[in-house]
């Protein structure tokens, strides 16, 4: 199933994967505030939503069962992306506010302040957790550059603007099984792809000339 959120009207929406029957889940009305993203733990049949809010809300992958997890010790702070680590069991969140790194336990618990690793996230808009789970990518709005955090630390590798192909990078997203990172550049229109390092930047364009203003990315591997 797709999931997506939708920040205006305070819904996720669930569908199938060609667009298909979509239903909003109605379950977690009145629990969102601005959703601005979703994750999904399918081994343990849950569904994560973030809001702007800095509310965390926890429900079944149907949005039953929904439990208000709050806003753990008051940390997040218009968070823009939101990344699961299920194996580590945590939940990672950047802050668009205050510029900083957060992590809770899946149900809310145990929430730590990372900071601002090296001083490298200003505007941090999205979030991925690296194939091992020992690192976490982030993409920095504000000086078009992506961030390697190494989760065992927390020290950060500025990995810069590979190629000077960003410009307003967005969502991001982990091809494990390649060992690349893709990103949607928002100001620019594109898409570009690299390596795990930051080596080997491409420029994949704006597919169809279809996009404008991308935010988000999703990767299904389905081969060539």
């Amino acid at each position: 199933a797709l999931y997506v959120a939708s920040f205006f009207n305070d819904t996720v929406v669930r569908a199938r994967l060609d667009g298909s029957r979509p239903r909003e889940l109605s379950a977690l009305a009145g629990l969102l505030d601005g959703p601005t993203d979703v994750a999904l733990d399918p081994a343990r049949g849950a569904l994560y939503v973030v809001s702007a809010s800095g509310r965390l809300v926890r429900a079944d992958l149907d949005g039953e069962n929904a439990v208000d997890l709050g806003n753990p010790a008051g940390l997040l702070k218009r968070p823009a992306g939101m990344a699961l680590d299920a194996e580590g069991g945590w939940l990672y969140f950047v802050n668009i506010s205050d510029a900083r790194l957060v992590r809770a336990r899946l149900d809310g618990t145990q929430p730590e302040d990372l900071g601002n690793p090296a001083g490298l996230l200003d505007a941090p808009a999205g979030v991925a957790l690296d194939p091992q789970g020992r690192a976490l990518y982030v993409s920095v709005n504000r000086g078009n550059r992506l961030v390697r955090v190494d989760l065992t630390d927390f020290s950060a590798r500025d990995l810069g603007n590979p190629g000077g192909l960003l410009d307003g990078p967005d969502g991001l997203e982990v091809d494990a099984a390649a060992g690349k990172l893709y990103v949607a550049s928002t100001r620019n229109n594109r898409i570009v792809r690299l390596n795990l390092d930051g080596t080997a930047p491409e420029d994949l364009g704006n597919p169809g000339g279809l996009l404008s203003r991308p935010s988000d990315l999703a990767l299904l591997s389905l081969g060539e």
